[in-house]
């Protein structure tokens, strides 16, 4: 998390204001060239706010691994399948 954190701070201190390249957006502020190295023995780096889809999520992880040479569109549809089958209620609250 601190490397996150670091990172956030050193796009803030030195990042370089440019357009975000897609119309009617606010410009984006950036920085070249940054890694982030995680012992995954440790535990999975997962930085977020919102619940996340761990099937989905391997899934995911094993379809790059396996070279599938799905389009974007099907594996889109393929890997949110489940995703939106599990939640919909949910989503239909909100």
């Amino acid at each position: 998390m601190q490397q996150y954190l670091d990172l956030l701070q050193n796009i803030i201190d030195k990042g370089i204001e440019k357009e975000s390249g897609r119309a009617n957006m606010p410009k984006v502020i950036g920085i070249s060239n940054a890694i982030m190295k995680f012992n995954l023995s440790e535990g999975f780096p997962l930085l977020t706010t919102k619940k996340m889809y761990w099937k989905g999520i391997i899934h995911e992880l094993l379809w790059m691994l396996s070279g599938d040479g799905l389009s974007e569109e099907e594996r889109y549809d393929k890997m949110y399948e489940n995703y939106f089958k599990k939640y919909k209620d949910e989503f239909k609250q909100q």
